[in-house]
């Protein structure tokens, strides 16, 4: 909230799964529409979480909540960041995408089915789940979950 508070920023972004859910979110876009900002979610987890994340995000004007952001993964032949492919998989049915635009499902609760066998296919396991070597300055760094963070030498699996 210091953000609002101190005028410290334009957009605003938040993760509805990582950050608060639901009721989070509604609190921030009406910080947002006071404050006259723009909200854009920070949506890089699989497409059930977009879809989560969309579902908040149409209840608000567009001036409000302004965009979705959309991970591209590197899935099914298609170029991206990296591979990902529980992202795609968790939905029974891949998402719609019409001119940029999400179509928004409209079967019964959320409107989609999760293909629960996903958990068993990825299990998860602790720890980093990606390191990655920057040159300057030199340090290797790891992904645990939605951040990066430095990585003590020696602390990687062979």
């Amino acid at each position: 909230m210091d953000l609002f508070d101190k005028g410290c920023a334009d957009f605003i972004q938040m993760d509805v799964c990582c950050q608060g859910g639901f009721a989070m979110g509604q609190r921030i876009f009406e910080k947002v529409r006071e404050h006259k900002l723009r909200f854009a979610f920070h949506s890089w987890g699989t497409n059930l979480e977009v879809l989560a994340a969309a579902h908040l995000g149409v209840c608000w004007e567009e001036d409000v909540v302004e965009w979705l952001e959309f991970p591209c993964y590197s899935n099914a032949g298609r170029p991206g960041m990296y591979p990902f492919a529980a992202s795609d998989e968790i939905l029974k049915e891949p998402l719609a995408i019409e001119g940029g635009y999400l179509v928004m499902p409209d079967g019964p609760g959320l409107g989609f089915e999760i293909d629960e066998s996903v958990v068993e296919k990825y299990p998860f396991i602790p720890g980093p789940w990606s390191y990655f070597k920057i040159d300057s300055p030199s340090e290797t760094v790891a992904v645990t979950g939605d951040h990066s963070v430095k990585w003590v030498e020696g602390d990687q699996p062979s």
